[in-house]
């Protein structure tokens, strides 16, 4: 992992315009995975020269369109003008043990200070913009979730402490928000790999018995889970986004394995016709 900092500085990184496939590229980047070759056929691209990092990241993401490593407890915000990473002085309240997308403002999956499971869920501040209001703590403690929010309704799939597996629902725009249980998809499952918003549903990739890739679970407000197929591998952590109107992307990896190689794959699902396509490494 040390090695990502020399990466990032011999490496030309292929950035879309939109913030969601910035973040990706981010990512693939970070794990030590060459940039989409074939993505034309989906969105413009440009390119631009990322700056080195020196620590070991395990997380990013993007907030207000600025691309933000997580290092442990601490955050660094990309400063484009310097081109350099910038070490945050905000610390939160817990271990970040995940992000999930709502626009420039991206909700912060904490695990408490005990370190048993994730517990609650906070936004991540933005200067000189007021605070949201405080989420309640969560109903179980999760030792892995994955999220997204859906018409400003926040959607979190999570593996308890037990090894069921759970489907919570709150809105923050509530005058009193409190977490909703939810119907959960097929059988329990071993691991969550991604929750992605697009084309006015949730879609939900689950790690299956070893040696098989992870299960594409569909969900909409008022409708039931839906199969949508079988992934060749497994979706690396933090990687699936929504591209366009209609479009899931995943850099999926042969095997198991939630870290990105060379043998990494940029794979598109089209929500509309439920096709699955090969971008490519």
């Amino acid at each position: 992992m040390h090695a990502h900092g020399e990466l990032l500085n011999q490496t030309k990184m292929t950035i879309n315009i939109f913030r969601s496939l910035k973040q990706l590229l981010t990512l693939a980047l970070l794990g030590g995975v060459a940039t989409l070759a074939n993505a034309e056929n989906l969105v413009s691209m440009k390119t631009v020269a990322m700056p080195a990092f020196a620590g070991t990241p395990s997380d990013v993401f993007v907030a207000s369109n600025v691309p933000v490593i997580v290092q442990g407890n601490l955050l660094w915000r990309l400063d484009e003008s310097r081109k350099e990473w910038i070490e945050l002085a905000w610390r939160p309240s817990g271990r970040i043990r995940g992000t999930v997308e709502n626009g420039p403002r991206p909700y912060l999956l904490l695990e408490s200070e005990e370190g048993n499971g994730i517990s609650h869920v906070a936004s991540y501040p933005l200067p000189n913009v007021p605070p949201e209001k405080v989420l309640p703590a969560l109903p179980l403690r999760f030792s892995q979730a994955k999220g997204a929010v859906l018409g400003g309704v926040v959607y979190l799939a999570g593996i308890s402490m037990d090894g069921t597996s759970h489907w919570l629902s709150i809105d923050p725009k509530s005058p009193e928000p409190v977490w909703g249980k939810l119907l959960a998809w097929g059988a329990n499952s071993p691991g969550i790999t991604a929750v992605v918003a697009q084309d006015s549903a949730l879609y939900v990739t689950v790690r299956e018995s070893v040696g098989e890739g992870d299960k594409v679970w569909r969900w909409a407000p008022g409708d039931r889970w839906s199969e949508r197929g079988i992934l060749p591998g497994s979706v690396v952590e933090g990687s699936a986004r929504a591209i366009g109107q209609a479009h899931v992307m995943m850099l999926v990896r042969p095997g198991t394995s939630a870290a990105a190689n060379a043998g990494s794959q940029f794979i598109t699902y089209h929500t509309i016709t439920g096709s699955f396509s090969n971008q490519g490494a």
